[in-house]
């Protein structure tokens, strides 16, 4: 798959390693978060998700992975946003599409990938998440569309560009 650049921060002809998902459960004003317990961003604060696998479309991957970290059922599942991560200083890259969840069927569990929990929208910890969530989890959150560039150096944040509800 090859996208093209938001404003030049990864080049024209860029293809994504990966291609993952998260699923951000939102119920009243407490969204679904998990501390990550293994794999990719292991130990962080994060949503559900994971790699989309061959033949799985990504709507598919959101459903599999809620269900598989936190054996949870997507109510209402829409796309929120579609990041583009590169990192310089160890070559990934990846393409990430975040959905919101209205609800979700089922009770939260402890597996061998994630803790989940709840905590309200304006407690979200950010310090113990990826570095870019900050910038564009609220606006997801709030009901907007995001698409964002993310330039990484050994996974410390260089730099970023946001587009919003088709406005920067």
């Amino acid at each position: 798959m090859i996208s093209t650049p938001l404003c030049g921060l990864i080049p024209v002809n860029w293809a994504p390693q990966n291609r993952a998902t998260l699923v951000y459960v939102v119920v009243d004003a407490s969204v679904l978060l998990i501390k990550k317990l293994r794999g990719h961003g292991a130990g962080k604060v994060n949503a559900p998700g994971g790699k989309i696998e061959p033949g799985e479309t990504a709507e598919e991957c959101a459903a599999r992975e809620l269900y598989e970290e936190v054996g949870l059922y997507a109510v209402d599942m829409e796309l929120g946003a579609t990041l583009r991560f590169l990192d310089s200083g160890n070559g990934y890259s990846m393409e990430g599409l975040v959905f919101v969840s209205q609800g979700a069927a089922g009770t939260p569990k402890t597996t061998p990938e994630a803790v989940p929990f709840w905590c309200t929208v304006d407690q979200i910890p950010y310090a113990q998440m990826w570095e870019d969530d900050r910038f564009w989890l609220p606006h997801v959150l709030a009901g907007s569309y995001v698409r964002g560039d993310f330039l990484f150096d050994h996974d410390k944040l260089k730099e970023w560009y946001l587009e919003r509800d088709g406005g920067v």
